[in-house]
């Protein structure tokens, strides 16, 4: 009786195992498709920023007064997809390391950008997941 108890416990561990590791390869299968689907949606609006980049550093350097339509249209998309990102990252939904270190960068540069254009407190205010991201690694104070 005592040695068909032990297999039994034995057989439900494998189970569980064998379920966990199940559970494990699903959620990494579908951060990888959700990263990937951001980090599409990153690129393509990205792409084309530097299209818009002179404008953006004409407003900053106080020779122009504001974007225009389309490149805010564009720089603010970029903005919400860093926030989205950052709050997936934030919040656990995307543990990747290197999904964190490809974006990192960019992520702060439009931060920064936003801070110079809307100010630091709106840009606060309006990206709130992003400012805790960068913070957390030091990126801003």
């Amino acid at each position: 009786m005592a040695g068909s108890l032990a297999v039994a416990l034995i057989y439900n561990g494998l189970q569980i195992e064998h379920a966990t590791r199940a559970i494990d390869a699903q959620k990494r299968a579908t951060e990888l498709r959700l990263f990937t689907r951001l980090h599409t949606l990153l690129n393509e609006s990205g792409s084309k920023f530097p299209f818009y980049e002179k404008e953006l550093d004409d407003v900053i350097k106080g020779r122009r007064r504001k974007l225009s339509r389309q490149g805010r249209y564009i720089f603010n998309n970029t903005l919400n997809h860093c926030e989205y990102l950052a709050w997936l990252l934030n919040n656990r939904f995307i543990t990747l390391a290197q999904a964190r270190d490809l974006w990192l960068d960019p992520m702060t540069l439009f931060y920064s950008y936003s801070a110079k254009i809307y100010g630091r407190e709106d840009t606060e205010k309006s990206h709130p997941e992003l400012t805790k991201l960068l913070r957390h690694f030091g990126r801003i104070k």
